[in-house]
């Protein structure tokens, strides 16, 4: 019990001190427990803006981009790249791929996520984001969106009561050609996702920095067989961060 309490302290102090070095106004993380405002704003020490609600996923989002490095931590987005972004959210990885990318294509599809989506990309004065209102999945058409009650874990693979569209990960590529960079935060579509893609569309893709929900054992075993380097990150949660990177054949 005393070894947990010394790990949870650790993990709140590093999250604590990666806040002060991230964000100006580092202290409204804290503030806004108390405060409970409906929306607030943070401002990075670079510069960006983002529109968040309070006391919700938002924060905890922008702190796994930004703070952890979630999807960072092994390679980054490099000056010129083409991104896709599946699951936005509110903005947070596609303003912080924005800064290198020469494009960032955006997928969300929840509608309040995606409003304040909008609204980030429009305080930033991104001009190189193009921001879809759909989720991406194995099939292009209409599925029932399952909303979790937090704003950060909303699903398809649950069917809910938000209808929206989908447009299917083969279509996104074959429209985008090349992706240097793909991040996926899907919430267990990425299972769906990765057995639909074909070999001949993952070839074009370089790098990836993916979310997983217990999916990873099949997802790993399909990105092998085409060639991809796999560093699979487990986290107590079940969740886990899967990077992949194509191997080029280079020494």
């Amino acid at each position: 019990m005393e070894w947990k309490v010394v790990v949870k302290f650790s993990e709140a102090l590093k999250a604590f001190k990666g806040r002060i070095r991230v964000f100006d106004n580092w202290y409204d993380f804290y503030l806004n427990k108390l405060l409970r405002k409906d929306r607030i704003t943070y401002w990075t020490r670079e510069g960006e803006e983002f529109l968040a609600r309070g006391n919700t996923d938002d924060r905890y989002v922008l702190r796994e981009i930004f703070v952890d490095e979630d999807y960072t931590k092994n390679f980054g987005v490099e000056e010129g790249d083409t991104v896709v972004d599946i699951g936005a959210h509110i903005g947070s990885f596609t303003v912080l791929a924005a800064r290198n990318a020469g494009k960032v294509y955006s997928f969300e599809p929840e509608e309040e996520n995606f409003e304040i989506f909008e609204e980030n990309v429009r305080r930033n004065d991104l001009e190189n984001v193009d921001t879809r209102n759909k989720a991406v999945y194995a099939t292009t058409g209409t599925e029932k969106l399952k909303k979790s009650g937090q704003t950060g874990t909303n699903s398809v693979r649950d069917e809910g009561d938000q209808e929206i569209e989908t447009v299917s990960i083969n279509d996104v590529v074959d429209e985008v050609g090349e992706i240097q960079f793909l991040k996926v935060d899907c919430e267990s579509s990425e299972a769906d996702i990765f057995e639909a893609i074909t070999p001949e569309n993952l070839v074009k893709i370089q790098k990836i920095a993916m979310e997983t929900h217990s999916t990873e054992k099949p997802i790993i075993e399909k990105l092998e067989e085409n060639g991809f380097e796999i560093d699979f990150v487990s986290h107590s949660s079940g969740t886990g961060i899967l990077y992949a990177t194509k191997n080029t054949g280079e020494n």
